[in-house]
Parts: structure tokens; C-alpha cells; sequence
């Protein structure tokens, strides 16, 4: 739906929106701990909450790029669009242990939203574009199954799909699991939790420079396999170092720094992404992202 919905209003827009909505989320989530009334249920419903605005945000964020940049310049454009989250997972976790020690969990969820408003100011002051609708006489549902339509259609999009959605629920859902990693393995807390962090951010930020360096889709196939077949090692070594019950606070960061580098390369993340992008760019916008 959010990305049948990008198709039809203008998606600088609906990222202001998004954005804005995501700062009183997380102002929220703030005053909850402040007051100390915060409970389980309520982090569900605020992380349920985030995820539909996800949906929305996502497909039209991305959904730009492709109409900013060349055709051949756009695995290069993402890549540099990587490398600004990659970078910002190095930043962050060296923040992250002192603003916690310093203000709490609230004041941290207060910053968050803070910087939500600024970006929203930000991205106010830019002029959109006038916006071109696609399929605006027909409704959102029927739109979206002639997205499902197109996807079923186009054998390459639907792999990539598959590929990416196995990844992302197999792959990356380890990242839930720092926490308990930190506390019960490392018998550490904030701090642990704070270098875990900055070890999947050199990771990112390695395998970003990477694709950056190769910078075309020549031989990707390859590169997809080769990445693919990393990542799953880098899972299968992690775990076997936990089970052992024995990592060391070294070890365990030098497994997130490779796990990180396969997966930001792996068919779940930036080829992927570029090559649907590729192929949007002369189809459909939003409804495949």
C-alpha cells in the first residue's frame, strides 16, 4: 500500500509526513519512560505503529532516487546513499553509551525526535516537483494487483524479491539478538552493546566502499553469489562462536564487522536494490520498492 500510495501523491510530501510522525513516536515512546508507565504492550503497539509508517516511508524514499541520477550512475547512487546510513552506524554507537549514561533511555528518545523535527524542517524548505500520478483512475487496491502482476510477470523481479525477503527474515533478524548477546554472553550492558554496534557499522561501511569501488552491474550475478554465500557463513560462524559460550568481546565484534560487510553486499540489500531500481526506472516507481 505505501508504495501504491507514493504513486499517487507527491512523495516529498508523504516523507515530511512520514517523518513527522515518526518524531512524535518517538517523543512518545520518551514520555512513557519519563512517567515510568512504559509496558510491553506499549512497545509492541509503538513498534507496530513504526512499521506502518516504515511501509509508507521506504517505498517513497526510494522511489526517488532513480528520477535524481543517470541510468549508469545508479549503482554508484546507491551505493553513496548506503554509505550515508553506514556512516552514521559508525557515529551513532560511539554516542550511544554516553547519551544513555548521561540523559536515560528518555532523553535519548527525546533527541531522536528532536532530530525527526529538524529533518522535517529541512526537507520543508526544498520545492517538490510537480508530481505525475500513475494509474490515478484506477483504485489502490486494483493498482496494487497490477503491481502483483508485473511482478509475477518478470521472473528476475520476483527471484530478487524472494531472495531479498528470505534474507531479511533469515538473515538479518540477528540484529533483535545484540541485546541478549551483550548482556547474557559478554556479560557486559550499554557499553557492550555500543561497540556490537559499531562493529556492524564498520562492517556496512566496508561492504558499501565495496560495491561503490565495483560500480556497475556487469558482473553482479556473480558478486550476488559470492556475497550470498559469505553472509550465510558469517551466520553459521557467529553462531557456532556463541554456542561455544566461549567468544570474547574481540571475537564477537570481528564477527559482526564481517556478518555486516556480506550482508550490506548480499542479494538482501544494495544489488538488490539496484537492480530493481534499474529496472523501475522504466516500469513502475513505487509499487515494486
Amino acid at each position: 500500500w505505501g508504495g501504491v500510495l507514493a504513486d499517487r501523491v507527491n512523495r516529498l510530501r508523504l516523507v515530511i509526513a512520514t517523518r513527522a510522525l515518526f518524531a512524535v513516536l518517538a517523543l512518545l515512546t520518551g514520555a512513557l519512560i519519563s512517567t515510568d508507565v512504559i509496558r510491553p504492550w506499549q512497545v509492541i503497539a509503538l513498534s507496530l505503529l513504526t512499521g506502518i509508517l516504515l511501509s509508507f516511508d521506504i517505498p517513497s524514499r526510494q522511489a526517488m532516487l532513480p528520477r535524481l541520477v543517470p541510468r549508469e550512475r545508479l549503482v554508484n547512487a546507491i551505493a553513496l546513499y548506503s554509505l550515508l546510513f553506514s556512516g552514521s552506524a559508525i557515529v551513532g554507537p560511539g554516542f550511544f553509551a554516553p547519551l544513555v549514561n548521561l540523559w536515560g533511555l528518555d532523553g535519548l528518545f527525546y533527541l531522536i525526535g528532536g532530530s525527526y523535527i529538524l529533518t522535517v524542517g529541512m526537507m520543508s524548505m526544498m520545492k517538490p516537483s510537480p508530481h505525475q500520478r500513475s494509474n490515478s483512475e484506477h483504485r489502490m487496491w486494483q493498482s496494487l494487483r497490477e503491481g502483483f502482476r508485473y511482478i509475477q510477470k518478470s521472473r528476475l523481479i520476483l527471484s530478487l524479491i524472494g531472495i531479498a525477503t528470505i534474507g531479511g527474515i533469515f538473515g538479518m533478524s540477528f540484529e533483535t539478538l545484540l541485546p541478549i548477546f551483550a548482556e547474557r554472553l559478554l556479560k557486559g550492558g550499554v557499553d557492550t552493546y555500543s561497540i556490537m554496534l559499531l562493529g556492524l557499522g564498520v562492517g556496512g561501511l566496508s561492504g558499501t566502499v565495496t560495491l561503490a569501488w565495483l560500480g556497475n552491474l556487469k558482473n553482479f550475478p556473480r558478486f550476488l553469489l559470492l556475497s550470498g554465500t559469505g553472509f550465510g557463513l558469517a551466520l553459521a560462524s557467529s553462531e557456532i562462536e556463541m554456542e561455544s559460550m566461549s567468544s570474547s568481546a574481540a571475537q564477537v565484534i570481528s564477527i559482526m564487522v564481517w556478518r555486516s560487510s556480506m550482508a550490506i553486499v548480499a542479494p538482501s540489500d544494495v544489488p538488490y536494490r539496484s537492480i530493481v531500481k534499474l529496472i523501475e526506472a522504466d516500469a513502475r516507481p513505487s509499487c515494486l520498492m
